[in-house]
């Protein structure tokens, strides 16, 4: 049913350790049974950030002086579960007023191509050479 929105999050590990390693939205479900067999094999096809992807169109006009983090606010607004994630403080205001039209996806990579433009577990982020996401470095251990 292509008219329902539905989002996965999944979370893996072991006792109390549990994080989550993917949000994402479904493309398609189904379950089947091999003859012979009691068992039933539930196959998930989805992707991070594809309603983004697939849908996110833009065509808005900036004013000078408008952040990177209220042109991401704007452009994702439409877009559901996306939120803006880690933006490098090396970007700068706009200069001038400048029009965002056409596929968000495309522009803010045209925009941004000299950083790492990224969406992971639905936070989007535009990243510098030397700049790390923030958040909790997981670590794996005998005990964990």
């Amino acid at each position: 049913d292509n008219s329902k929105y539905i989002t996965m999050r999944l979370y893996a590990g072991y006792n109390d350790f549990m994080p989550l390693i993917f949000t994402g939205d479904f493309l398609q479900c189904y379950s089947y049974r091999d003859s012979g067999s009691t068992e039933y094999v539930t196959n998930i096809q989805a992707n991070d950030a594809g309603y983004l992807f697939q849908y996110g169109f833009a065509n808005r006009t900036f004013e000078k002086g408008t952040t990177p983090t209220s042109i991401l606010q704007i452009l994702l607004e439409p877009m559901p579960n996306i939120e803006v994630g880690y933006i490098t403080p090396d970007l700068n205001s706009l200069a001038r007023s400048q029009t965002f039209i056409g596929q968000t996806m495309d522009l803010l990579g045209r925009e941004y191509g000299k950083y790492q433009v990224f969406v992971d577990n639905s936070q989007f982020n535009i990243l510098a050479d030397r700049d790390v996401v923030p958040g909790e470095l997981l670590v794996i251990s005998d005990d964990s």
